[in-house]
């Protein structure tokens, strides 16, 4: 199992998307089903250099407007890989941003929460300054190095135990599943 950080922009309340990885087609490197990414909500939508302040969503058929708000500048939430790459879609639920025909999805499943950790911290978690901007995030795998105090400090907060998979992890040889405790004498 992998962990990548993959960047969604804003989505307006009641039209909110799935949360899939969204690429474009030439990428070497992929997640694979099983692997763990982390949803970083933009602030703004940017498509080749221009800010925009409406997409259009697209799901069965149905084109529909929408202003898009400002985004919460960190990581929102956490899924998992749950299929192989492919093409989108009317049935999913996706935004045109001007560009959607150059975009491709990675289906993933069980959306869960995530602790407010802002981005700066998130930046020193992975051995960067807080300053960096998070350009590189858009589809991009966390050194094995840097993910058990990544995913101790972002998703768990309360003693409470979460399930990851980490049996195919090269950084840490456990059983299957690994708790807070576990996780804390790690990170």
């Amino acid at each position: 199992m992998n962990c990548w950080i993959t960047t969604h922009w804003p989505s307006p309340h009641g039209f909110e998307v799935a949360r899939n990885v969204y690429y474009k087609a030439g990428r070497a490197k992929l997640p694979r089903v099983g692997d763990l990414m982390l949803i970083y909500e933009a602030e703004t939508a940017t498509v080749d250099g221009q800010r925009k302040s409406h997409a259009i969503l697209h799901h069965r058929r149905r084109r529909e407007r929408v202003e898009l708000p400002k985004g919460r500048g960190r990581i929102i939430s956490c899924v998992t890989v749950s299929g192989p790459p492919r093409q989108i879609t009317e049935d999913d639920r996706v935004y045109e941003y001007g560009n959607l025909k150059e975009w491709s999805l990675i289906p993933c499943v069980q959306e869960r929460p995530v602790r407010d950790v802002s981005r700066g911290q998130t930046m020193e978690l992975l051995g960067k300054p807080a300053t960096t901007p998070p350009r590189f995030w858009s589809l991009w795998k966390v050194p094995d190095s840097h993910v058990p105090r990544l995913v101790h400090r972002i998703l768990l907060s309360d003693g409470t135990e979460l399930q990851i998979p980490f049996s195919g992890c090269g950084v840490v040889q456990m059983t299957p599943a690994m708790s807070h405790s576990a996780l804390l004498q790690i990170a």
